[in-house]
């Protein structure tokens, strides 16, 4: 959406469950136009962003740096494939910065586009609103488990329950009116976080978070899976984990600011392992950008890399972007 809004272009969408998953304001639908728009000679088609390594690099660094009708105006339809939240590139792009500053002088474009021209399905949001109704208590902490998706460091349940308690303490309200909406990749998550946050305080919905999507990932069907998110997105604060998009685009959506848990070895044991950062707390209510620390790691090859590298350091929101994943 930002490209097109920036390139004057027409963003349709190649995915053939966006009707039953979500709404727009819009006409978004690929399949609608494909064959008017292909059936063309001219009709040349090149990806502005990919996802394979070496396609990804080329592209995170075009969008870092260049002018994109320079480089891609001569193909009529541009594809965009991949798995980062890429704004930030243009944020930092000193052919855009000043428009998108004009725009989003908060930051917080995630919040603003999708606010706008995009949300979650009726019937999904119909569920979102009959749980929270049924379960919510007066202060709800949002909490997201993301503990299988890297082999190497897990987070702490134990940080979660504490943070999450922390952030209940400065609610101002009674301990027994808040719930603690539970979104997690494992039910042996939900069963630690209601022995240490009381059984009667968390909550979460019926989802066989074993079972996984279309996508390879926990959580059920992609339905239910927005049906967590919504329920992320209608309380009061979120408490979310590091790598991981879901909980910062549920965050990210309400525009408000979030906490991170981070990723550390099982056993913690050291003194050295007892000081690490545990969680931290957003100042900016945007997902994080996978790309800012690869592009930051190969800053000394020079050239292209150093030059992206440099934007994206006197970006507003480059702490955000540097300190929410474990690799690159």
């Amino acid at each position: 959406m930002l490209v097109a809004l920036l390139t004057g272009r027409v963003l349709l969408v190649d995915y053939k469950k966006l009707p039953e998953l979500f709404e727009s304001k819009i006409e978004l639908n690929w399949s609608k136009y494909e064959s008017k728009l292909t059936s063309s000679a001219e009709s040349t088609f090149i990806y502005i962003l990919e996802h394979g390594n070496h396609d990804r690099d080329r592209t995170w660094l075009t969008l870092a740096t260049s002018d994109l009708n320079e480089v891609y105006g001569a193909h009529r339809i541009w594809g965009v494939r991949g798995f980062d939240y890429s704004a930030p590139l243009l944020q930092a792009n000193p052919h855009y910065r000043a428009i998108l500053q004009e725009w989003f002088p908060d930051g917080r474009i995630f919040y603003h586009v999708m606010r706008r021209f995009i949300s979650i399905h009726s019937d999904i949001m119909a569920k979102v609103h009959s749980f929270k109704y049924s379960h919510f208590g007066k202060y709800t902490i949002g909490i997201h488990v993301r503990r299988l998706k890297n082999e190497k460091t897990v987070p702490q349940i134990r940080t979660y329950a504490d943070v999450a308690l922390q952030v209940a303490m400065q609610s101002g309200v009674a301990l027994d009116d808040i719930r603690f909406f539970v979104a997690a990749d494992s039910p042996s998550a939900r069963q630690e976080l209601s022995s240490m946050l009381g059984k009667h305080r968390v909550i979460y919905t019926p989802i066989d978070v074993v079972s996984t999507n279309e996508n390879n990932n926990p959580g059920g069907s992609l339905a239910d899976g927005l049906w967590d998110m919504g329920l992320l997105m209608h309380c009061d604060h979120r408490i979310v984990t590091l790598g991981s998009s879901y909980g910062q685009i549920a965050a990210a959506w309400t525009g408000l600011p979030y906490l991170t848990v981070m990723h550390l070895y099982e056993r913690i044991t050291t003194a050295t392992e007892i000081l690490k950062v545990r969680y931290w707390g957003s100042a900016l209510g945007e997902p994080c950008m996978y790309a800012t620390l690869r592009i930051l790691s190969k800053e000394v090859k020079g050239g292209k890399w150093a030059e992206a590298a440099r934007y994206l350091k006197e970006m507003p929101g480059y702490l955000h972007h540097s300190q929410c994943h474990w690799k690159t």
